[in-house]
């Protein structure tokens, strides 16, 4: 056997090594999620990696509909550029909004020429 399925994948079982507050995004290994609860060091958790979330950005960025979305590890928010895709702006989120709805890329996003595409076979 090369494969045994274990489950669906929109979200994963994780231990933390510190605690992690609900609503935090949390990257493992290059694998980024959101914590839909908080979840002690130590102790069993699940991270969503799919889904819609209202994720904050600075009031300089602003997204279109469909717009990559990035993830900026030192400013801990969104951005429109940067080396860790979050997913794509599923609503426009204009500059001096607080947060931009952002569905979650869990390997069905793909970037070609800086531009973006949600492959639905993929994720559904």
């Amino acid at each position: 056997m090369q494969a045994r399925y274990i489950q669906r994948g929109e979200s994963i079982d994780f231990v933390p090594e510190r605690d992690i507050a609900a609503g935090e995004i949390v990257i493992r290994n290059g694998l980024i999620g959101v914590a839909r609860i908080p979840v002690k060091k130590g102790t069993l958790g699940s991270l969503a990696l799919s889904g819609v979330f209202d994720v904050t950005k600075p009031v300089r960025c602003a997204f279109s509909v469909g717009a990559a979305v990035y993830w900026d590890t030192v400013r801990q928010s969104a951005v429109t550029s940067g080396e860790l895709l979050l997913g794509l702006a599923a609503e426009s989120s204009k500059l001096n909004d607080s947060h931009v709805r952002v569905i979650l890329n869990s390997g069905g996003i793909t970037i070609s020429n800086n531009e973006a595409t949600l492959n639905w076979q993929t994720i559904n």
